[in-house]
């Protein structure tokens, strides 16, 4: 099952990089895309959200938690603290 589903991403990626994206403006793919960054465009507007600034990574939030042992009565309490990436400062 795993080795099929690795099978159609290793599929999937190739052909993505041998076709790219449909040249087409009304093209299915391209449609939801300018839906997508619309609907982006009117959320981050209704909530005041600023547009990120463009990078090449994107700001990311992580958890960071310490290691189970092997005998849970044993196991720390939880200590997970959220890690947020900062953006890149716009120059």
């Amino acid at each position: 099952m795993i080795e099929r589903a690795l099978i159609a991403l290793a599929g999937g990626l190739a052909l993505d990089a041998l076709i790219g994206d449909p040249a087409i403006s009304w093209h299915p793919v391209r449609l939801l895309g300018r839906l997508a960054a619309r609907a982006e465009s009117a959320t981050r507007k209704l909530f005041g959200c600023p547009a990120p600034a463009s990078s090449s990574v994107p700001a990311v939030l992580t958890e960071v938690q310490a290691p189970v042992p092997a005998n849970p009565a044993q196991a720390p309490a939880p200590s997970s603290v959220p890690i947020a990436l900062p953006r890149p400062s716009a120059a």
